[in-house]
């Protein structure tokens, strides 16, 4: 703490600079809205049934075209701009079916995933504002494939659009709330039908903070408009939380919810622009913390506190002008971050020390990695706790993690079955799917989240940005243990973390394929720094160990760590090398090792299955079209063109997704040839550069969902590094090259994250 002594006084200024920013701006009040027809209102509500709606005109039917035998399509006449709803009948479930999938696309954006079980043959979905239905717009409605590649045959009896008032109903009690709005005088306003299906009189009332208004006149049946005034008292520490009660109807034959009151929008309205400096709301006292926080890190690292600590205090104030409900969630959050992240600087500075003892890197160096941690982690891990970011797959994989904890069957997930085939779809893969072991031990380490006081989706996401930001620290020990330069390890660290690809992973949320990622590029590491210290018994362990984590982390890091591993022990017994490298049989030895161990604990379960189904599987792929097993791809050319537009810095040719990694890839071939100075990470680079153009060559008959991609970005950012190195030292010209690639890449990703925050898929309850 004593190097914080002399930086006092500006630590007090700074901090007392964000202070008045935040006295002066938070109490610039303006008004905020809870509507249900938005599928976002799910964030700022508690304890609220399901999202459903009322039918009003208009009412406009569609005429449909049967497209396809499992398909049919409309096209929307000119429309007004209003909340609207599909409505759609469909025939009774053939015979023979225990289900059907259905699905429903305004143009390309899908807005309903459906079970017909031959029930209701009625479906409404509303459609969301980030779907709009605007005159010309295509409306598919669908089967997808379920255990047959070919979706079961559909017949839709009729298609029609109409307005609606969208709605929750509540329970005994339930909540809106707005966070972090300030105090002072508000105009709540709330659309409600205060009726029961039963049409009968009921107690029912609001309370906002200690102050219980009006009751709510029952009956009617139809939604009304209710207005109140709110007092000053009525908010709490800056938060203004509605708290709808009632007696509750239902719990019957006619109905299995309990229901209070059909609330369709919550509003409140300030009464006043400005309110007082002493109802600034409590929540927004984080931003002083973060800025404290951000201040001592610099301070730690020896870089411009004060700069920094300025720019962040008015960068997390400013905002509030413009929204306020999502800031009061998101900062008090943000304050958790930034305390577990700074936390840990001792540990990456002693994770360099030990990875570099023999390589070592200028203190300066140490600090700008660690400080690219920081940003890392807090840009990365900031972006996911932000309250309308959903990663895609984290969700279902925290459901597997929290049906373990609640039957602890773990054999369900261990054993050959169900979980391993839930992760192969009939589209992908056909109808005879291969048995392919999918590892459970993510999943059961993830049980380790149940501990936090939030979510398991939370906890997995930022542990796994906290993996991603060490893989910073890990391509610069590859740079630096391979002999390149300072500047190389520095400029491939830089660059890998802001190259967009890095991001999208985070948005996608598949824990199990990051983490098994991660654990390649440990065990891959552990040869390059240990594999010539092989002989002693300890590091030989060591990597043992290494590799049986990695394996059974992620089954697919076991094949392309193995393949690894075997081209390596080859390449490095033919190719003429220094006298420190790696040796082959070792190397073979501690990695075989590993995947005897993780057969014994797991993938020996798999053996029979594999005999009997995959093997016979791959060798008809090997020999046949994948038509030959019930999957239509694309020509191979086209397959492999289709590749090349994903690696740009634009959603110019895919309207989902972007790498940006044109440059580096740019960089491979004339890379690769300086490597040669460095024999032994030309060797590292020729077995994983092969593992990569292998599995492409493999994507076109199996899905890898570019895997392969994703495991050669720590070369690809060493690769443009080596180059960007030599462009550095060739003057002026030289460092805006290198410079403008950053700052470009940078800005790309984070026009992606943002975006894909924004974009976020909500799953409703």
């Amino acid at each position: 703490m004593a190097s914080f002594v002399p930086h006092w006084k500006s630590i007090t200024l700074i901090f007392l600079l964000s202070t008045v920013l935040v006295l002066v701006l938070s109490p610039l009040r303006t008004a905020a809205t809870i509507d249900f027809v938005q599928p976002r209102a799910a964030l700022k509500i508690d304890n609220f049934h399901a999202r459903e709606y009322t039918a009003k005109d208009p009412r406009v039917a569609l005429t449909f075209t049967q497209v396809a035998p499992n398909e049919v399509q409309a096209i929307v006449p000119a429309t007004q701009q209003q909340p609207r709803a599909i409505e759609f009948s469909i025939d009774a479930l053939p015979q023979g079916l225990k289900r059907r999938l259905l699905a429903v696309f305004v143009d390309n954006a899908r807005i309903l995933d459906a079970r017909d079980s031959g029930g209701n043959r009625n479906f409404g979905v509303i459609v969301p504002d980030s779907a709009p239905l605007t005159s010309g717009s295509v409306i598919r409605i669908l089967t997808i494939p379920d255990d047959k590649s070919t979706p079961p045959p559909l017949t839709v009896n009729d298609v029609a659009l109409t307005a609606i008032t969208a709605y929750r109903w509540s329970k005994d009690t339930s909540m809106a709330l707005f966070p972090g709005v300030s105090g002072g005088w508000w105009v709540l306003s709330t659309t409600m039908m205060p009726t029961h299906p039963d049409n009968k009189p009921f107690e029912s009332g609001i309370r906002v903070g200690a102050d219980l208004l009006p009751s709510i006149p029952t009956g009617g049946g139809t939604f009304r408009a209710y207005h109140y005034l709110l007092a000053p008292s009525s908010d709490i520490r800056g938060d203004i939380n509605v708290e709808f009660n009632s007696e509750t109807w239902g719990n019957n034959a006619a109905d299995a919810r309990t229901l209070g009151v059909a609330v369709a929008r919550v509003g409140i309205t300030p009464t006043e622009i400005r309110s007082g400096i002493q109802d600034a709301p409590l929540r927004l006292i984080s931003i002083p913390v973060l800025v404290f926080l951000v201040m001592c890190a610099a301070i730690a690292l020896q870089m411009p506190h004060r700069a920094l600590g300025s720019v962040v205090a008015v960068g997390l104030t400013l905002p509030m002008l413009y929204e306020r409900v999502y800031l009061g969630m998101w900062y008090p959050h943000l304050v958790i971050l930034f305390v577990i992240s700074i936390v840990t600087v001792p540990l990456w500075f002693r994770l360099l020390d030990w990875l570099t003892d023999d390589c070592p890197l200028p203190i300066q160096t140490k600090r700008l990695l660690v400080g690219l941690v920081l940003v890392t982690i807090w840009v990365k891990g900031g972006g996911i706790l932000y309250p309308i970011m959903r990663p895609i797959d984290i969700s279902w994989h925290m459901d597997k993690v929290r049906e373990i904890a609640m039957t602890w069957d773990f054999a369900k997930f261990y054993q050959p079955g169900a979980f391993s085939e839930s992760v192969m779809p009939i589209t992908e893969w056909g109808e005879d799917r291969p048995m392919i072991p999918y590892s459970p031990f993510i999943h059961f380490a993830s049980l380790v989240f149940l501990v936090f006081p939030w979510s398991l989706e939370v906890s997995a996401t930022i542990f796994n940005t906290f993996l991603d930001a060490s893989r910073i620290i890990l391509i610069a020990v590859i740079a630096r243990q391979s002999g390149l330069s300072v500047r190389v390890a520095w400029l491939a660290a830089l660059l890998y973390a802001v190259t967009p690809v890095t991001f999208l992973l985070h948005a996608w949320g598949n824990v199990p394929t990051t983490t098994g990622l991660w654990w390649m590029l440990i065990a891959t590491v552990a040869l390059l720094v240990a594999g010539r210290n092989l002989g002693n018994r300890r590091v030989f362990v060591a990597v043992v160990l290494i590799s049986t984590a990695a394996m059974l982390s992620y089954t697919v890091a076991a094949v392309f760590h193995m393949l690894f591993v075997t081209i390596l022990a080859g390449l490095l017994w033919v190719v003429p090398n220094t006298s420190n490298k790696p040796t082959s049989g070792r190397i073979l030895a501690a990695t075989y090792g590993g995947l005897l161990i993780a057969t014994i604990i797991y993938y020996g379960l798999y053996i029979p299955p594999i005999i009997e189904r995959t093997i016979p599987y791959f060798l008809q792929l090997s020999t046949q079209s994948t038509e030959s097993i019930g999957v239509v791809r694309a020509p191979f050319d086209e397959y492999i063109a289709n590749f090349f537009p994903a690696l740009r810095y634009d959603f110019v040719q895919n309207p989902y997704l972007y790498y940006g990694l044109y440059i580096p890839v740019l960089m491979v071939i004339p890379a690769y040839i300086l490597m040669w100075k460095h024999r032994t990470l030309w060797t590292f680079a020729a077995a994983w550069y092969v593992v990569a153009i292998i599995f492409l060559m493999a994507g076109y008959k199996i899905s890898m969902v570019d895997k392969q991609l994703y495991y050669i970005v720590p070369l690809l950012m060493l690769s443009w590094a080596m180059i960007a190195d030599r462009l550095w030292n060739r003057g002026p010209m030289g460092r805006i090259i290198v410079s403008t690639t950053i700052l470009f890449t940078l800005w790309s990703a984070l026009q992606l994250w943002i975006i894909r925050i924004d974009r976020a898929p909500l799953v409703l309850p």
